[in-house]
């Protein structure tokens, strides 16, 4: 099925209504599908494998090449498929409600029913300018909004024994840590968009050893890369107050 359902969910005002797709208003990309390796004859995948072993000596690379080839299917479909968990059900199964829901709406995303016969997929149709990007990690792709930011990843495992996929929303603005040697000190990283832009530290960890417990929360121990993140949360709590909304700061 290449298509999307006839009637999907628009925003309409300030609330949300069922529409026939042609007065969407937006133009629809083709739509590659994304190959269901899952189920494919199991002659073809041992073809492949024996293949991949015949070239680079182990089978593994049939795998990886499933991957590869999985990322790129991602990419052609240009943002018409998008992963069902994180979209419109959690890693439960469970449909979403709430703040991610509320996200995705307050972004543009429009999403119909999941793919007939693989619904790991919903169809979907994104904002203006909007278009999913292929990252150096073959099970990793991002969704990239107008400006080039990476509003979301996605993570699709083409391989046939064990093929998943999902979406998590990015923040514009995250704190994390490095420790450039090892051993050594650390440093708390803020980010804007996935770009360095304040650097924290060093950090060493407390003196002593880390205990096994704690006794009273007031002699915590603490180490050098729980400081680092500390420091890093702490500066954009002051720069950046609502920095861990996800809508915050993109416009």
């Amino acid at each position: 099925d290449c298509t999307l359902s006839p009637e999907i969910a628009t925003r309409s005002g300030e609330g949300w209504t069922i529409k026939p797709l042609h007065d969407s208003g937006r133009s629809m990309p083709i739509d590659p599908k994304i190959t269901n390796t899952s189920k494919q004859h199991p002659a073809r995948h041992l073809m492949g494998a024996m293949a991949a072993h015949e070239r680079t000596g182990s089978t593994d690379q049939f795998h990886l090449d499933q991957e590869a080839q999985g990322q790129r299917d991602v990419v052609a479909a240009a943002g018409t498929r998008l992963p069902s968990e994180g979209t419109i059900r959690n890693r439960m199964g469970d449909p979403i409600q709430g703040s991610v829901t509320d996200v995705w709406k307050s972004y543009g995303l429009v999403f119909g029913k999941p793919v007939k016969d693989d619904e790991i997929w919903v169809e979907a149709i994104l904002p203006d300018g909007w278009k999913i990007e292929s990252t150096d990690h073959s099970m990793w792709s991002k969704l990239v909004d107008d400006k080039g930011r990476a509003r979301a990843l996605i993570f699709y495992k083409a391989a046939f024994y064990d093929r998943s996929c999902h979406i998590q929303l990015n923040r514009r603005f995250a704190a994390t840590m490095d420790q450039p040697e090892r051993p050594g000190p650390f440093f708390g990283i803020v980010t804007d968009g996935g770009t360095e832009i304040e650097r924290l530290g060093p950090f060493e960890d407390d003196e002593g050893t880390r205990p096994s417990y704690i006794d009273d929360p007031k002699d915590l121990w603490k180490s050098g890369d729980d400081k680092s993140l500390d420091a890093a949360k702490a500066w954009l709590g002051e720069h950046y107050p609502d920095w861990n909304e996800h809508t915050a700061y993109w416009d």
